[in-house]
């Protein structure tokens, strides 16, 4: 067996593996299910699934695409995203050296797309792409830099550039989180449910969409309902003993005026008092009038992981460059009516086509737009 065969099989090998443990990631992270308990297990009986027949695609084809217990059917998509990722990273190697550059690589890329699904669907990032982007994009620039930025002589000198660029990056994308503080986004088109507690705020639009933000991510600055506004379920609401008001002690809610009620970050005001969020509120509404900046906690923490890929370099306006190109079109696409717009998907996507235009894969825009400008430049 010759060397390339070798790596061949053994990447093809963990791709699968890790294609398995992202269909896992990405069902847990779905229903909020811890990634190490419980273990492996039909979603329709529970029942937890013998090593043998874990294997990856194999595992799939032994029990006929069926649950081995229950015999309902399991759904194609889990043996087809361990088949293409195996694939991918297979084709990783046309790029890495080695079966561990490799990996590493695909590892990330394919996170990027766990990660870029999720956060359209559910607009959060998942904390197994946020670390493991992070943790692999390292290991790559320790294994071989020259994976993410070919062309640089010397690996100390890249590492120490990988190093900077996820610094420089994190604290330029900081910056612009509490910059764009000062540019809130302000729509006020939609309505609806906003049930709020001590954990977070679930949001049910006149469409019947729901999603649920926990405080610690809460991307709205501040919003206010608006037009026929009640309030209900509103026990022991002031935090204040002398502003205690037994709210809808007949009717079961509250009427009230326009600007009576405000959200901001965790504190919640009806009236300029504040409200005990332990037992609950919830609170209807015909408009919501939000502000609210266009990046979250989520995309500051993803900032380190793409910055070591992308380094302290022309690299780093490449991708704002591309990132903001693809999140415009991205939202022209959408068209939401809340206008929201998840981040995280533009800053990926334009990561890995910074390292593709650095490996001649794909064409330069901003080169190919400078030399239309300057046609008889050298």
């Amino acid at each position: 067996m010759t060397a390339q065969l070798f790596n061949n099989i053994l990447t093809g090998t963990l791709g699968a593996c890790w294609g398995s443990f992202l269909n896992s990631a990405f069902y847990r992270e779905e229903h909020a299910i811890s990634l190490s308990k419980p273990p492996s297990h039909c979603p329709h009986c529970k029942k937890s699934i013998p090593l043998y027949f874990n294997v990856p695609i194999i595992g799939w084809a032994l029990t006929g695409g069926k649950c081995f217990n229950c015999r309902k059917p399991v759904s194609i998509h889990y043996p087809a995203v361990e088949l293409l990722t195996a694939a991918a990273f297979m084709m990783c190697l046309l790029l890495a050296p080695s079966a561990a550059a490799a990996c590493c690589l695909g590892a990330v890329l394919s996170l990027f797309v766990l990660g870029t699904i999720f956060d359209h669907k559910h607009f959060t990032i998942p904390n197994v792409t946020i670390i493991g982007a992070a943790l692999f994009a390292f290991a790559l620039v320790m294994v071989n830099p020259q994976v993410a930025y070919p062309g640089l002589p010397d690996d100390q000198d890249s590492r120490a550039m990988m190093a900077a660029g996820g610094i420089g990056l994190a604290v330029l994308l900081l910056f612009v989180k509490f910059a764009a503080q000062l540019f809130y986004q302000r729509t006020e088109d939609f309505g609806g449910t906003m049930l709020i507690n001590d954990k977070g705020v679930k949001s049910t639009y006149p469409n019947g969409e729901e999603h649920f933000t926990p405080w610690s991510e809460f991307y709205y600055q501040q919003v206010i309902p608006r037009g026929a506004v009640k309030v209900l379920k509103a026990i022991s609401l002031y935090s204040t003993p002398s502003d205690n008001v037994d709210i809808g002690a007949q009717s079961g809610s509250l009427a009230v005026s326009d600007d009576a009620v405000s959200i901001n970050d965790e504190k919640v005001t009806i009236n300029e008092a504040s409200m005990d969020l332990k037992h609950g509120i919830e609170v209807r509404s015909e408009k919501l009038y939000t502000c609210r900046s266009v990046m979250g906690m989520g995309d500051i923490k993803l900032a380190l992981g793409l910055g070591m890929l992308v380094g302290l370099n022309a690299g780093l306006f490449r991708l704002i460059f591309v990132a903001s190109l693809i999140g415009i079109l991205y939202w022209l696409c959408l068209r939401r009516k809340d206008h929201r717009l998840p981040l995280a998907p533009s800053l990926m996507v334009a990561t890995v086509y910074v390292i593709a235009v650095r490996h001649g894969i794909l064409p330069d825009f901003i080169y190919c737009i400078w030399k239309i400008a300057h046609p008889h430049a050298a």
